[in-house]
């Protein structure tokens, strides 16, 4: 048998403590290994990827088998745990499954230690070969050593790396598409490379997409003199679909296993993140999940941290207004697939488990770098709590801007404010390293 180190309960089934995040193990169909990480119960989960629910890596290589699972009580060390297993080799993975730290140590041993790199973000799904039945004893209960982990010095030997770039040799496109974790997203990019100067990175409303912020990326490039990437999500814009319905911690997943993608795919050593609505959410989850030299600031346009009645009475009224008038044609312009972009976050939002799922204080609480909420006086989706939040939970230096009579949008409501303010705010801190270099 093989062995599984999260508690199993009287049916067999593998149990996950309330708190924290699970890092797991599948072996698919086709022999190969797919490393993931869950917030909810494993098994839940490994049922889902069996249900086809996430697109992707497992989604064609069904059905898969749980073969490992370890639970961490900080899901930075469960995420930092999953990065190191993906790039493994497949000799080293199997070790771990088996329980053998052994050969784990040997195998370590054996390709030299080797200092991690800074910014190993890259979120690709295993392709391995067959897995082999070891015959361990299930019932052990050896946990992994804390320094388990040597980092290979070149490309891991049975991983993928999508969309990774090399800054120097590379230049992003004004338009184009990147490869992340099985999705291809499309992007757009302005001003200077990020070789040659900092980057802000557009993560997009719960409807949102590239064309959908209109000219403001162009905006910002022009009084910042800084590089802006928009992308959009999957299942948004041009990018691929997803299958429906989401899971309610999809905001979550996309911070955790695939903006990170994204960000190495971008190639800058200095970015800002700056998220609208749920892409605020987003940036949100990553820069407390991450301990990301290169994220200098993050700016957090109309968040949501936790669901109020104010929120769900707007998106109910938005479900109405897509079906019975004339927001679904409007969508469609911008959507290849609207349904899946409109249900996909609608139905997530509406559905009775969310407001115990989508809980970000947490989150918020663990992020360590610069952050900025800015907020419409008017918004019709969520109250000024939200900014409260931030006031309250936030430790390091923080920013305020609350607009009035704007609502949801202020970039697009209150363009030049919303400039002034994100420039003010962050071109200091992007600008921190050249300007102590010419001191």
């Amino acid at each position: 048998m093989l062995m599984l180190q999260t508690p199993i309960d009287q049916h067999g089934m593998a149990q996950m403590p309330i708190d924290g995040a699970t890092v797991y193990i599948v072996a698919c169909a086709d022999g190969s290994y797919y490393t993931g990480l869950t917030r909810q119960d494993v098994e839940t989960c490994v049922g889902e990827h069996n249900n086809g629910k996430f697109g992707g890596f497992t989604s064609t290589r069904r059905p898969v088998e749980l073969v490992y699972s370890a639970h961490f009580e900080r899901i930075d060390e469960a995420i930092a745990t999953e990065r190191r297993i993906k790039g493994w080799s497949r000799a080293k993975k199997e070790a771990l499954i088996h329980g053998d730290f052994a050969e784990l140590s040997a195998l370590a041993a054996r390709r030299g230690r080797a200092q991690e790199p800074r910014a190993l973000m890259v979120r690709s799904p295993a392709i391995a070969g067959r897995l082999e039945p070891s015959g361990h004893d299930a019932s052990s209960t050896q946990q992994v050593p804390s320094s388990f982990e040597t980092a290979p010095s070149g490309p891991p030997q049975d991983e993928g790396t999508f969309g990774a770039r090399n800054p120097v040799q590379n230049r992003l496109a004004s338009k184009g598409f990147l490869e992340i974790g099985g999705h291809r997203l499309e992007y757009a990019f302005c001003g200077p490379q990020p070789a040659h100067a900092p980057t802000f990175v557009l993560l997009h409303e719960g409807l949102g997409c590239v064309g959908m912020w209109g000219d403001f990326p162009q905006k910002l490039a022009e009084a910042s003199g800084a590089g802006v990437f928009v992308y959009s999500r999957e299942g948004y814009g041009a990018s691929s679909p997803v299958s429906l319905p989401r899971p309610l911690d999809y905001m979550q997943r996309h911070a955790t296993n695939i903006l990170p993608g994204v960000l190495d795919a971008i190639g800058s050593s200095k970015f800002a993140l700056i998220g609208h609505s749920d892409g605020a959410s987003i940036a949100a989850v990553y820069a407390g999940a991450f301990n990301d030299e290169r994220l200098r600031a993050v700016t957090l346009i109309a968040p949501h941290f936790f669901v109020e009645d104010i929120s769900l009475k707007a998106i109910a009224e938005a479900r109405r207004a897509y079906e019975t008038a004339d927001l679904r044609d409007r969508l469609a312009r911008w959507h290849a697939h609207v349904d899946v972009a409109f249900r996909g976050w609608n139905d997530a939002w509406l559905d009775p488990g969310f407001v115990a799922a989508f809980d970000l204080r947490p989150d918020l609480a663990r992020v360590h770098v610069p952050l900025q909420v800015i907020q419409g006086e008017d918004d019709q989706y969520g109250s000024l709590a939200q900014v409260e939040c931030v006031i309250n939970l936030h430790g390091p230096a923080r920013d305020s801007v609350v607009l009035p009579r704007v609502r949801h949008a202020p970039h697009r409501e209150a363009t030049d404010a919303t400039l002034a303010a994100i420039t003010r705010f962050a071109m200091p801190l992007l600008e921190k390293d050249d300007m102590q270099k010419n001191a």
